[in-house]
């Protein structure tokens, strides 16, 4: 911004002071030295330098946009990091903590079970048993079997 702005003042400073030392010299310097390096230029070499000064003002221009980008993607990976490694400490020490709450709590679960089972006593719970099979013998009467 500021070399832009100084040029910018040269070359008003050109158009001021056309007649005096000072004046030549600038104009020397800003318009004659480039006019007889750009004298025989392509009209490709023309359009490639377009494209290249466009880009470098697109740059200038969207330059802050740019860095805001990469910094924030620097802080995000310093974030997912620092995340990851949150939850690495948080597993190491919850797993001690989950372990003990586990036993703790299993002990308590069979303690309540323990003390409801003495307070209801034992229910009895019928099996099924296969039948008895009939005795070899027809002549009882108990088991006749019927064909029809």
């Amino acid at each position: 911004m500021l070399i832009s702005l100084a040029v910018l003042l040269a070359l008003c400073a050109v158009l001021l002071t056309t007649d005096t030392p000072i004046g030549n010299a600038i104009r020397a310097l800003l318009i004659d030295a480039p006019a007889k390096a750009n004298w025989r230029t392509t009209s490709l070499k023309i359009i490639v330098r377009l494209i290249v000064t466009a880009a470098l003002v697109a740059f200038v221009i969207y330059a802050p946009e740019w860095v805001m980008l990469f910094g924030f993607g620097d802080l995000m990976m310093y974030l997912d990091v620092g995340v990851i490694l949150l939850l690495i400490s948080v597993a190491d020490h919850g797993r001690s903590f989950f372990t003990r709450v586990v036993r703790i709590s299993g002990n308590i679960a069979r303690s309540l079970v323990a003390r409801w089972n003495r307070r209801r006593g034992r229910t009895r719970v019928s099996h099924l048993r296969k039948p008895k099979s009939p005795p070899s013998n027809d002549d009882e009467a108990g088991y006749r079997w019927v064909f029809a």
